[in-house]
């Protein structure tokens, strides 16, 4: 006769839950190839992004101005240029286009 075990008790490097929890969880499993990228992403993406704004959600992430953040150094960033557009949505001014795009946030003067 087998013996039913209880969930160990969460405690330092124990979670409580068991695999099959995991398994049904919608944050990515710590052993997943890429999973704290996608987390970051995920998380910068569901703080920043408005589909009825200007801009594709990897350009919003990349204007955030918030950086206080935790994430804000590790955040996604566009490679691309940002249009002039989505910039003049965000009141965005270009500072310095000869050392890459550089932002200053905030209206311009």
């Amino acid at each position: 006769m087998t013996e039913k075990r209880k969930p160990a008790a969460p405690g330092k490097g124990q979670t409580g839950y068991s695999s099959l929890d995991n398994a049904n969880s919608n944050k990515p499993h710590k052993n997943s190839k890429g999973s704290l990228r996608k987390a970051i992403n995920d998380k910068c993406r569901d703080c920043i992004y408005d589909d009825l704004a200007a801009g594709t959600w990897l350009q919003q992430v990349s204007l955030c101005n918030c950086p206080k953040c935790p994430l804000y150094d590790v955040r996604p960033k566009t490679k691309a240029l940002i249009p002039d557009n989505v910039l003049r949505y965000y009141q965005v001014v270009k500072l310095d286009v000869s050392q890459g795009v550089k932002f200053n946030m905030g209206v311009q003067t």
